[in-house]
């Protein structure tokens, strides 16, 4: 009896709030295991010291380059060129920067990564090119294709709008 009922399946996809909340614990977990290993190899005290100056390093190297990444994204709009690639630049400048802020050895590196302009620049086309190929689909309007009309429809014509003489009367046109 059971053959002929469809299967109903609750597949709820991952959100994109498990998706980070998903990251945020795995980046801890490995910003731990870091600590422990750098602690232990080069001194807890040692370890503190490197998280505090890359922090105030992220901080100055971010204001010093995002003015840099503004004049040039003025100039280039200046200059009629598109401001696609500075703008994910900027973006990865700026994440660059918070993961310098956050504490801890492995946002530290990426956040190193994220501040050298030639690696910025690598990694800024491929990551622009995923976010439009994300975004363009949700601006591509559907095909617009003409509803069926029943076969009892009646079209109606929309009537002419009355014709006024200079007097302000309407004077009704009649075609023989």
């Amino acid at each position: 009896m059971r053959a002929n009922c469809p299967k109903i399946h609750n597949h709820v996809g991952i959100t994109m709030a498990n998706r980070l909340t998903i990251a945020f614990f795995f980046v801890l977990f490995i910003e731990i295991l870091s600590f422990y290993y750098v602690g232990g190899a080069i001194g807890w005290i040692e370890s503190i010291w490197w998280v505090l100056m890359s922090g105030i390093l992220g901080v100055t190297m971010t204001r010093r380059q995002s003015i840099s990444m503004l004049q040039r994204l003025v100039a280039g709009v200046q200059n009629k060129e598109p401001p696609e690639q500075k703008i994910t630049e900027g973006v990865l400048l700026l994440c660059g920067g918070i993961c310098l802020i956050t504490p801890g050895f492995f946002t530290d590196t990426i956040g190193l990564i994220l501040m050298i302009p030639p690696l910025r620049r690598a990694v800024a086309p491929p990551l622009h090119k995923k976010i439009v190929n994300k975004i363009n689909p949700l601006y591509q309007q559907p095909p617009k294709t003409e509803a069926a009309k029943p076969e009892n429809t009646i079209e109606i014509q929309p009537q002419e709008s009355p014709t006024f003489d200079n007097d302000g009367w309407e004077h009704p046109v009649i075609d023989d």
